[in-house]
């Protein structure tokens, strides 16, 4: 389980979450005014009642005698609802805003419904909260925590590591050498994805492999940028491609045509091309919908159709 706090956005329910509590809790006041008997207010406007008391948001309810009123706030509760109505403070005379309980209140006009809702008018106790496969975002963090509910289940997130490989690549060069560039898709890649790890390795395959070993036992997911074609340095495919479960090839689409996928000690490895924007197209139609299943979403791809 998991408690129902900002650390739970982005994640997918795993479980039914229940309310414990109704929403609202109690019936309660949907307007600032005075709450009266229906009945005293039979004949023709306007009527003035005497004030018994005053009922802010928070206070305990009190009944209300007949032939009198009580001021009471917007969430106050509401003790005994039958053939009881709330008058907005508009429809008094008594000025709105922070004033003395007055002790009398003059009603101008009779309110067209009660302006009372009932406990439980949006969720009773038991009724689902959110169901399973529900992505977790702010909106459904208060619906929680509104119904009592402070613990969930949710599918954790997956642990991903990012590779980029290939010798040209330097991590924040003050100056570049002939032939080399900045690391600049392992820093996307670890921001595309919130990688737990980002780690650079040049075109030695026993590099790679070294890193594989590391990182494949701690994460759920490794993606690599680069060395994916045919050259005679493309490690990820020299490495990788030796696994029983290997595919490299082309895909149909431009940019990002050349990608790969494997295992590694039965981690899935996701193989992007090294330019950036192939790289970051890949990551877009591939990367993103496997996260979302490694997440535990129902509908992990979103499909689009469109003339273009």
């Amino acid at each position: 389980s998991a408690p129902v706090d900002a650390s739970l956005i982005g994640r997918v329910l795993a479980a039914d979450a229940t309310a414990r509590f109704p929403v609202p809790p109690h019936a309660n006041s949907a307007m600032d005014g005075f709450l009266v008997h229906a009945a005293d207010l039979s004949s023709s406007a306007p009527w003035t009642l005497p004030v018994a008391g005053d009922v802010p948001a928070g206070a305990a309810p009190i009944d209300v005698p007949a032939g009198h009123a009580v001021r009471i706030m917007t969430g106050a509760p509401v003790a005994d609802t039958a053939g009881m109505l709330v008058v907005p403070v508009e429809n008094t005379t008594t000025p709105a805003g922070p004033v003395a309980l007055p002790d009398e209140v003059t009603i101008t006009e009779a309110p067209a419904k009660s302006h009372i809702r009932p406990a439980g008018e949006d969720i009773q106790p038991g009724a689902p909260v959110a169901t399973a496969g529900t992505l977790i975002d702010a909106a459904v963090i208060a619906a929680l925590t509104s119904a009592g509910v402070y613990t969930v289940t949710a599918f954790r997130r997956p642990r991903i590591a990012v590779i980029s490989s290939g010798e040209e690549l330097v991590s924040s060069p003050a100056q570049l050498a002939p032939g080399q560039l900045p690391d600049s898709n392992g820093p996307m890649l670890a921001a595309l994805c919130g990688a737990d790890t980002h780690v650079h390795v040049g075109d030695a395959p026993a590099d790679l492999a070294s890193a594989l070993d590391e990182l494949a036992p701690s994460h759920d997911l490794v993606i690599t940028s680069g060395g994916v074609s045919a050259g005679a340095f493309d490690v990820v495919h020299t490495v990788l491609g030796r696994t029983g479960s290997a595919w490299f090839g082309h895909v149909d689409q431009r940019p990002g045509a050349p990608q790969g996928y494997s295992l590694w000690n039965d981690t899935p490895v996701l193989c992007l091309p090294g330019n950036p924007v192939a790289a970051f197209v890949d990551f877009q139609l591939y990367a993103r919908p496997l996260i979302a299943a490694l997440s535990g979403h129902p509908t992990p791809r979103q499909r689009v159709n469109l003339r273009a």
